[in-house]
């Protein structure tokens, strides 16, 4: 049968400083190395594994909706996200002495939430390596309702840092705190993860497909595909911040002289999402000087827990031209996977199944740290 595995294996690169002490540990305790990713024939390319991951997720979904145990966490501004912990909300912190299984966040991409397809896999892949997942949603997502009339951007590290500050104070004083971003969840990790350095108290981070310069990555988006990838992003958003409209239009055009329709309804790509409304939000003043400053390349320099970034080379979204090989190479703690194949988000096996390879290589890294 040519369901399953029938193409072209595809070896995990991997890159790192010569003198890691991270690629050291997983020589000698992880078989990262030697995983190979084998996509399904039916899924040649990184675009029909990147289009699959949302069909996928429309039929898990539907038919077999993943439940959690929603913790709802406010923010020292009045925002409110939700946790959504697989199984149980852990009890606070255990008996002095009582060694528990080990929290592993999971931030989810630009307008996604808990229930993708992706996050999915990665809780219960993150159940049977013995962590207790968690998934930290984004502002009005997941159902939650807007509670004030702060938004979120690809630069909004507060949103994460708040959250995890809360789980790694309440319930990790007997257990060890792990963080997996994806998309722009990897460029929020990663760029927190810059920014906090040495003072981290995350024991290690991996980082799934982060667009770690924003510029370059909004460029390929326009430049290939007909520029779809780009419009379909800031179509998602657009139609999550309409539920929104009637609370934040007269405040955004108050605090920001912001007409918030006329933004939406002029803004066909993600970069003049960006230009229309996220610039002028946030006040970054210009689109280079919001791409400038938020891009997590700017901050892999200054990480210092073991960090594992996983790339594809013929991801459609972030591209290849993201792949910044040398400034992950400069630094001892990293480890940059890189494969040919996986799309964006995508890395299936098998057109039927829905389970996804990257899953793997991810918690064969932080098995390392357990």
């Amino acid at each position: 049968m040519c369901l399953k595995q029938t193409n072209k294996p595809n070896i995990l690169e991997l890159h790192y400083h010569p003198e890691s002490k991270v690629a050291d540990k997983l020589n000698e305790r992880s078989k990262l190395s030697q995983l190979i990713f084998t996509p399904s024939i039916w899924l040649r390319g990184g675009n029909l594994q990147t289009l699959i991951n949302p069909l996928k997720g429309i039929y898990l979904k539907a038919f077999m909706p993943y439940q959690y145990k929603r913790e709802i966490f406010t923010f020292k501004d009045g925002g409110t996200i939700a946790l959504d912990w697989h199984e149980t909300i852990p009890e606070g912190n255990a008996t002095p002495g009582q060694r528990q299984r080990p929290i592993v966040a999971i931030m989810p991409g630009l307008a996604s939430d808990s229930n993708d397809i992706y996050i999915v896999n990665l809780v219960r892949e993150g159940q049977r390596n013995g962590y207790h997942p968690i998934v930290i949603n984004y502002r009005a997502a997941s159902g939650v309702p807007l509670t004030n009339e702060v938004w979120y951007s690809q630069g909004s590290t507060g949103d994460l840092m708040e959250p995890l500050q809360h789980i790694y104070t309440r319930y990790c004083k007997d257990r060890d705190l792990f963080l997996i971003g994806n998309s722009v969840g990897a460029q929020l990790s990663g760029s927190l993860m810059g920014k906090v350095g040495d003072k981290t108290f995350i024991k290690a981070c991996a980082l799934v497909q982060p667009p770690m310069n924003l510029r370059k990555c909004g460029d390929n988006m326009a430049s290939t595909n007909f520029g779809l990838y780009s419009r379909f992003l800031a179509l998602g958003l657009k139609i999550k911040l309409r539920p929104h409209l009637a609370k934040l239009r007269p405040i955004y055009k108050e605090k920001y002289d912001l007409d918030i329709d006329e933004a939406l309804a002029s803004s066909k790509t993600i970069m003049e999402l960006d230009q229309n409304f996220t610039v002028k939000v946030f006040g970054f003043g210009t689109i280079d000087n919001y791409l400038d400053k938020v891009s997590c390349c700017n901050y892999l320099s200054t990480i210092s827990n073991p960090t594992f970034i996983l790339m594809a080379k013929d991801d459609p979204i972030v591209g290849r031209d993201t792949i910044e090989y040398d400034l992950c190479k400069a630094n001892q703690t990293i480890i940059l996977g890189v494969t040919d194949s996986g799309g964006h988000l995508g890395y299936f096996e098998s057109i039927m199944g829905t389970e996804q390879w990257f899953t793997r290589p991810v918690y064969e890294f932080l098995n390392c740290y357990k």
